[in-house]
């Protein structure tokens, strides 16, 4: 298993992200979480993390700007392009090897748009993110931020991790018609709400990640 390491990527004088990396073994992915307003890179720490990298998988956690244990100045703005920014900016700061983004909540859609602002990622995985239009999480009322987003463009493998029943996403159908816009997606649903499935199912979570990235690696070998 790799070296941990836990530094700040400086953004400038107000914003130090606070970032967790560790590299993988065998050339395997690295798992780059995104959290929900509501979870720092602590979320990822507990247990994910640790169990990926037990089997030589790569993971990169991080605080966003006012979050956790990032440093944040008094002239720091906490909107949505600025979150979405700081992941671009990570993510070139710290060169994951085959990174796949997996993104809480918002998070998800923070990683969707920094993959269309340029962030390098081989596949996106979407931990409870699809709502329908004009809905979101009560966690994330802190941060103006619209759901809204062509999940057409979405130029990357999709895993969709969802509840049964996710009182969060809106209607069904409007879900579903988003699932049939994402043009190579997976889906993936788990029992109850989804809002935290990762810390109900964290062994099948881990399982259902390490699959994915197994079938990522067979699609990248027939190419």
């Amino acid at each position: 298993m790799s070296a941990v390491t836990s530094e700040y990527v400086e953004l400038d004088d107000d914003i130090g992200i606070r970032v967790i990396h560790s590299k993988p073994q065998q050339g395997k992915h690295t798992f780059v979480f995104l959290n929900s307003i509501e979870t720092t890179a602590d979320t990822w720490e507990d247990r994910i993390a640790p169990a990926l990298r037990k089997q030589q998988y790569g993971t990169l956690s991080f605080d966003y700007r006012c979050q956790g244990k990032t440093e944040c100045g008094p002239d720091a703005v906490l909107e949505s392009e600025e979150m979405v920014s700081d992941i671009v900016r990570v993510l070139e700061a710290q060169q994951p090897h085959r990174p796949v983004m997996c993104g809480l909540s918002i998070g998800g859609l923070f990683g969707a748009r920094a993959i269309g602002k340029g962030a390098q990622a081989e596949a996106i995985v979407l931990i409870n993110t699809l709502r329908g239009e004009n809905t979101h999480s009560a966690g994330d009322k802190t941060l103006e931020a619209s759901w809204d987003f062509p999940w057409e463009s979405l130029a990357v493998p999709t895993l969709v991790f969802t509840g049964s029943h996710d009182p969060l996403s809106g209607t069904q159908k409007a879900v579903e018609d988003i699932l049939k816009r994402i043009p190579d997606m997976n889906l993936l649903e788990y029992p109850g709400d989804g809002n935290s499935l990762h810390s109900e199912f964290p062994d099948e979570f881990v399982a259902d990640l390490i699959s994915y990235a197994k079938l990522l690696g067979l699609i990248g070998a027939t190419k």
